[in-house]
């Protein structure tokens, strides 16, 4: 359809009846698609991300004010709030989220948090949620190493050579590394009953060490 640059209607409907869907991403609106998710009904969340800042996931509690309100004016809290609860809520909650013990020589890896937050929706006419709606949202976070980030001798990766990130200008070869460095700290013996924990909220019963065998070193 793209080649042809003016599709007929067959081929339009050929693509809905395999199910064919657009997938965009959702900027600096819904980063993690959370409110898209919340929109269609859902009520418990699975959020797994491997960003440079833990707390996106607050910018749908009400009272946000995002950094990049005057260079995106699309992102204003009026749009993104979707949940009743404030900022201090969702500050009191993030407490409660667990972190995981992280080898020392690791380079890009800083740490790994998560748990379970509530929260209770507002109506928002941006996204079509009705107010009063109860949902859970499972939080899986992976910190990474940036320049912004770098302590000491931390982060080589990062600021000796190339940031880390979405995979803009980018050496590929990093992620192979932050891989494994993932791996090995969800297979240290200290972190096997915060692993546990973890696996419990996703309904997973196999072993973490059965799931992720011989993790070579690179």
């Amino acid at each position: 359809m793209e080649r042809d640059r003016n599709p007929s209607k067959d081929q339009a409907e050929s693509l809905a009846k395999i199910g064919a869907h657009e997938i965009s991403d959702g900027g600096s609106v819904d980063m993690h698609g959370i409110a898209t998710s919340v929109a269609t009904g859902a009520t418990e969340l699975f959020i797994v991300d491997v960003v440079s800042d833990l707390s996106d996931w607050k910018r749908h509690f009400s009272d946000y004010v995002p950094e990049t309100r005057n260079k995106y004016p699309q992102s204003g809290p009026e749009v993104l709030a979707i949940f009743k609860d404030d900022q201090p809520a969702a500050n009191l909650q993030a407490l409660n989220l667990k972190r995981l013990s992280v080898r020392k020589d690791t380079e890009i890896l800083q740490f790994i948090t998560f748990g379970t937050v509530t929260a209770t929706t507002k109506e928002n006419p941006y996204y079509g949620i009705e107010a009063g709606r109860k949902v859970r949202i499972n939080l899986f976070h992976v910190q990474i190493c940036e320049k912004k980030f770098t302590k000491g001798n931390q982060c080589k990766y990062g600021i000796d050579k190339r940031p880390i990130g979405i995979g803009i200008d980018q050496n590929f070869a990093y992620y192979g590394i932050l891989v494994s460095e993932i791996t090995k700290t969800l297979n240290m013996p200290s972190n096997k009953k915060q692993v546990q924990k973890m696996m419990s909220i996703l309904n997973l019963q196999t072993p973490v060490h059965e799931l992720t065998r011989d993790v070579p070193d690179l």
